[in-house]
């Protein structure tokens, strides 16, 4: 059994550094999804499942330039399987021939529920056909995930014999486009707790991961992970998104901060400026402020004053010898 796993949706794809910054950060892989890509976009995760594009073209067009090249982890492809003109096998071809030898299920049908789901289902283009697909990929000598969200989808991935199954909570709480999660933090362990007592008594080689839903801190996956015995997360807002907003939030105040400090200095600077002019004076030294308070003072009598004094020692010295 592997040690506990730390994963990583693909960050944010138009900066290839963030996925070598999570390979430092400790990532065992890095998934590339439709996902990471839209959040890149400013699009909410659950936008993967619409369809907007060919998922599988998609994700081959950024993950192969931008994230294969130079990702020091394996990498795991996030396959589609809803397109009922290609077999997956064909897909699993493209995939394979691109440099990819891992495979993911997403987008994915375990996100789809009611009447569209069964329909999905009926039609064969829902989970089965996903479970096929890691099948094939299992064939080909690719390592596989599966995403699941119940406990018959959880055994049906154990007894296809997938080499990690990922419990995901449901899409991301947190953020400004976080959705709202049915479970609590406790709640979710729990049930992960039972699903994962569940796989493991199927085969004790698949590992089992945590991943969406109310998990939004380390503290909280560290939480989680124990009640739940997990062997790892799988982070996909919670690592490029969440913490994004939040930066990007701070540094744009900061940058604000300043921006309105600066303009209060402006604004002191020219009083400052308009009472030198009025007495004539250039100077912001603590003596020179004593000088105007004394010049104010001063002012205010009825009496005829009189200033002497030098500009400076060497003048002195002249005036005395002249």
């Amino acid at each position: 059994m592997a040690q506990r796993l730390h994963a990583t949706w693909q960050p944010r794809s138009c900066e290839r550094s963030n996925d070598q910054a999570a390979s430092r950060g400790g990532a065992d892989f890095i998934l590339a999804l439709n996902a990471g890509r839209l959040r890149s976009m400013g699009a909410p995760s659950i936008f993967s499942l619409l369809a907007l594009r060919n998922s599988n073209d998609f994700v081959l067009d950024f993950a192969r330039s931008e994230i294969l090249p130079f990702a020091k982890v394996p990498i795991f492809f996030g396959a589609s399987a809803f397109d009922p003109r290609s077999s997956v096998e064909a897909e699993l071809g493209r995939i394979a021939e691109a440099g990819f030898g891992a495979v993911v299920n997403f987008p994915t049908a375990i996100f789809l529920n009611g009447r569209f789901r069964a329909d999905i289902e009926c039609a064969g283009l829902g989970f089965q056909r996903e479970l096929e697909m890691l099948r094939v990929a299992q064939e080909r000598g690719m390592a596989t995930l599966a995403y699941v969200c119940s406990m018959t989808e959880a055994e049906q991935a154990a007894e296809a014999g997938v080499d990690i199954i990922n419990l995901n909570l449901g899409w991301n709480v947190g953020g400004s486009v976080g959705s709202r999660s049915g479970l609590g933090l406790a709640q979710a362990a729990e049930y992960a707790k039972i699903v994962f007592r569940q796989i493991r008594g199927i085969s004790q080689e698949i590992l089992c991961l945590l991943g969406g839903g109310p998990i939004v801190s380390p503290d909280q996956m560290y939480e989680a992970s124990i009640v739940a015995k997990a062997d790892g997360y799988i982070g996909g807002s919670t690592i490029d998104r969440v913490p994004l907003e939040a930066s990007m939030e701070r540094i744009t105040s900061a940058f604000k901060s300043v921006g309105t400090l600066q303009k209060r200095i402006d604004e002191l600077e020219r009083k400052l400026e308009h009472v030198q002019r009025e007495y004539l004076t250039v100077g912001r030294s603590p003596l020179i402020h004593q000088i105007k308070q004394r010049i104010e003072k001063l002012a205010a009598s009825p009496l005829s004053v009189m200033i002497t004094g030098t500009r400076n020692r060497k003048e002195a010295a002249h005036t005395r010898h002249s």
